[in-house]
């Protein structure tokens, strides 16, 4: 089964979060997230092995802080940047918008994540 979502599912932060994806290797271990990137439950993990079936977990990466930069010629080669990765931190003071550059997400046998910024597309996949 394919699932296939746009901008218009994630038109706040609070929207994106609302539905997560599982993937799971059959035994025990399994990445998960929200579909903007970010992760608001204890269980989101992009790699949480089981290292001794079936409930004995260990949480290996829990998240990437995800930014492309580059220089733009056009600006004098003014380095600029643009956010992959969406969270949210307590104190609010570092906050990752990268959802606001998200055009699409999709879930066939893997999560995939169609990020556009200034016409460039940039396609990030979980295998």
């Amino acid at each position: 089964m394919k699932f296939v979502y746009g901008r218009q599912h994630w038109a706040t932060r609070e929207r994106g979060q609302e539905n997560c994806y599982l993937l799971t290797n059959g035994l025990g271990g399994f990445s998960s997230g929200s579909m903007i990137g970010s992760n608001t439950r204890n269980d989101h993990a992009l790699l949480m092995a089981c290292l001794h079936a079936p409930n004995h977990r260990y949480n290996v990466v829990h998240r990437l802080e995800e930014q492309v930069v580059w220089n733009d010629e056009e600006q004098g080669d003014r380095q600029k940047s643009v956010w992959l990765s969406s969270q949210d931190y307590v104190n609010g003071e570092h906050q990752e918008n990268g959802y606001v550059n998200l055009s699409a997400f999709r879930f066939a046998d893997y999560p995939e994540w169609i990020y556009d910024r200034d016409g460039v597309e940039i396609t990030k996949r979980s295998r």
